[in-house]
């Protein structure tokens, strides 16, 4: 069941599926219209379903007195979950947030999408138009939802982090440029495999023809395959292969070829530093030049990267002692992330990681493990797992807390070393969300 939203009246009555950040945003949002809604949740301490404070019977699928319009599902819900089920039993079409919020904007859509990098270069896009003097709203994953540019002002184009738990619920909503970054292992507990995480990113993609443009990585299988189904403009990039149009590397430079145009922006004048932001900067870069590229722009351009040092905890450099330096990767919460992270070191890595598990597969992390890695500390849920898959790589210790995991890499790490922090997994079994992680990696990385 589908539904595409109309003028917005009082007559129609609406159900939010979820009360976190975005549904308290959709709910100022149809208040702002004088529409109606009730509320749909499940975080109560008595569990279960409630509908406006009134416990459902979610078993039976007992219809209620109102007739819902639609259902405005919270992205963190997934497909098979109880709320869900029970909106279907009474045949209430379902919509997601920024779908809802696409019918109600002006401006032109850049969606952003990838296991890893989104936030960074969401920003980064957002960053570059503004220098260029482009009128840009930044929504999504990082930060408000879509939803709350309909009550603001106006702008030229909205930059939107996606996740697949977002575009999974595309139905008409288009956008003018998507971009996906890569599809590595992650979320596999919504997520049987690769596969249909994967063709939950490829929804981005929906609506989109052969007057707007998709930029993608060109080294990510994945990403490779999502540039096949579409009919849109395609702008590849990569940093082993140099295409006749999109971006890659080539010596100490960052390239751009734009139909004929090759714009070059030289890496040691930008901020930001490590290959997977050389992955960032080249999306970010070939989405600003298909909006604007001329001299003037490009200057802009140049100037920003100057001094946009991206954003915390991904793989930020923030200490130095003995000769030790001390990188926090919290954000880190995949594999894909680490194989990234460690490969920007050229050896001689004290490596903290294990978090709670998303059981996704350790194997790509072997070869770097055992080439770059001195010392792999291992703590929190999965630290069990992850020492079977790779605990024999490298020289392997299991520890309880954070404070122990950093007090063993000093004492074993000798000038020249790196001590890192890219857990490989979620950081739900000890903290509350990865920031807090990497503020107690930072504590004891500072303390004397």
């Amino acid at each position: 069941m589908t539904f595409t939203p109309s003028q917005l009246n009082s007559q129609q009555h609406f159900l939010i599926v979820g009360f976190g950040v975005t549904g308290q945003a959709v709910a100022r949002f149809l208040s702002s219209k004088n529409t109606h809604y009730s509320i749909i949740d499940d975080k109560n301490l008595s569990g279960g379903l409630w509908l406006n404070g009134e416990k459902l019977q979610t078993e039976t699928g007992a219809a209620v007195e109102t007739k819902f319009t639609a259902a405005i599902v919270s992205p963190g819900i997934p497909p098979e979950h109880a709320a869900l089920l029970w909106c279907q039993k009474n045949q209430i079409p379902l919509i997601g947030e920024t779908e809802l919020a696409a019918h109600f904007l002006t401006g032109k859509l850049i969606g952003v999408t990838g296991t890893n990098g989104k936030s960074t270069t969401v920003k980064l896009i957002d960053a570059l138009l503004t220098g260029a003097g482009i009128s840009t709203g930044l929504k999504g994953n990082i930060g408000d939802p879509l939803i709350t540019a309909v009550s603001e002002p106006a702008k030229d184009w909205y930059v939107i982090e996606e996740s697949s738990y977002q575009t999974e619920q595309i139905q008409s909503m288009h956008h003018r440029i998507a971009v996906c970054l890569n599809v590595t292992d992650d979320h596999f507990d919504r997520y049987p495999n690769l596969a249909t995480y994967a063709a939950a990113k490829a929804k981005i993609l929906s609506n989109m023809t052969e007057a707007d443009t998709f930029i993608f990585n060109a080294d990510d299988p994945s990403c490779l395959k999502m540039s096949w189904t579409t009919s849109a403009q395609k702008y590849p990039y990569s940093l082993v292969n140099q295409a006749p149009l999109g971006a890659f590397v080539r010596g100490y430079d960052l390239i751009l070829n734009l139909q004929g145009q090759e714009i070059n922006f030289p890496l040691s004048e930008c901020a930001l530093k490590g290959l997977h932001n050389f992955e960032n900067m080249m999306a970010a870069l070939l989405t600003v030049c298909q909006i604007k590229s001329d001299t003037a722009a490009i200057a802009a351009y140049r100037s920003v990267l100057r001094t946009f040092k991206g954003l915390p905890h991904r793989v930020e450099k923030i200490h130095e002692e003995n000769g030790v330096t001390y990188y926090d990767d919290s954000k880190g919460t995949n594999v894909g992330s680490v194989v990234m992270a460690l490969a920007s070191f050229s050896g001689n890595v004290l490596l903290i990681a294990g978090g709670k598990d998303k059981l996704g597969d350790y194997a790509p992390l072997k070869g770097l493990v055992q080439n770059k890695v001195k010392t792999l500390i291992l703590l929190g849920e999965a630290k069990e797992r992850m020492h079977a898959a790779l605990g024999d790589q490298t020289h392997t210790v299991l520890v309880s807390d954070m404070r122990e995991a950093v007090s063993l890499a000093k004492c074993h790490a000798k000038p020249g070393d790196t001590v890192l922090l890219s857990p490989a997994c979620s950081s739900f079994d000890q903290y509350l969300n990865y920031h807090e992680r990497g503020l107690d990696f930072q504590r004891w990385a500072k303390e004397s």
